[in-house]
């Protein structure tokens, strides 16, 4: 199902089956709304409907069989295991985001300690109470943003650099990314993970800041093509908006879902919105 109108800044209603909006009081930045709702009965082959219908089928079916099948496939050992189950979910449809898994392998940016379930679609605890995306959250976000060569993007909650370094392999030697981590210790441990791919290394600038005011002026240039956002915000900071280019995406969870918003040349923004994500909150200021 999909409605589209135009309102004043978003401000969520509670969730309660269906997602709601209403004006802010005080009006605020113009915006055009797609509100996208994937349904789990849907045959039609997407990512997140793939992906959901199988949760929908292994908790609520006839039969544990689904939930099961799912459990096993998610126990992988290699990259090759990952990227092939990643294909069968759906998620996983370009070569080009084949190509930049196959390349930056996701086992140089976990702790030791969890390096043996590197291969596994689920979040992996990085230290500091953050986590490493699950992969299949990762690629739907690439999915969805849609990085291209050349492209400048914020990088907001970079934690141990791995989207970061994804980022940077889909934008070329022209691209830049601005990987920005609020937490001292992981934004040491992203630019050391980075150390294993030298040539990544230079298209990245690494901050330890707090996000909430995107760029600094003298990096912010023409503008930026995309900003995704790894953390749950309840508000759209309005920097990261004014600091897109006409046609830039930003990709951010909020609530229980992720949202895409697209900038149009008037200025106002097409949302799009996917149900079914989990985030750690995002955070002002900055930790030593």
């Amino acid at each position: 199902m999909t409605k589209s109108y135009f309102v004043k800044d978003l401000v969520p209603l509670a969730f309660y089956g269906t997602h709601g909006y209403r004006k802010k009081a005080n009006g605020g930045h113009s915006v055009v709304v797609t509100l996208e709702f994937v349904e789990l009965s849907s045959r039609v082959r997407t990512p997140l409907a793939t992906h959901l219908k199988i949760l929908y089928l292994g908790f609520l079916g006839d039969t544990f069989g689904a939930f099961s099948q799912m459990f096993n496939n998610m126990i992988m050992d290699t990259m090759y295991e990952l990227i092939r189950y990643l294909k069968e979910t759906g998620v996983l449809t370009s070569s080009r985001f084949e190509r930049a898994l196959r390349k930056v392998d996701r086992y140089n940016f976990v702790p030791e300690k969890a390096k043996k379930s590197a291969y596994i679609d689920r979040p992996l605890a990085i230290g500091k109470g953050q986590t490493i995306s699950q992969p299949f959250t990762v690629l739907l976000m690439l999915e969805l943003l849609q990085p291209k060569q050349g492209d400048r993007i914020l990088d907001v909650g970079s934690g141990s650099g791995w989207q970061s370094a994804l980022l940077a392999e889909l934008v070329g030697s022209e691209g830049k990314i601005y990987a920005v981590e609020r937490i001292r210790s992981l934004h040491e441990t992203s630019k050391k993970n980075l150390s294993h791919y030298p040539e990544l290394q230079k298209r990245i600038t690494f901050l330890h800041k707090d996000a909430f005011n995107g760029l600094p002026d003298d990096l912010l240039q023409n503008g930026l093509d995309g900003v995704v956002v790894a953390a749950e915000v309840k508000v759209i900071p309005p920097p990261w908006r004014k600091q897109l280019k006409p046609g830039g995406k930003i990709i951010y969870p909020m609530g229980n879902g992720l949202y895409r918003e697209t900038k149009r040349e008037d200025g106002e923004f097409v949302i799009s919105y996917y149900p079914g994500f989990v985030f750690v909150p995002f955070v002002r200021g900055t930790e030593n």
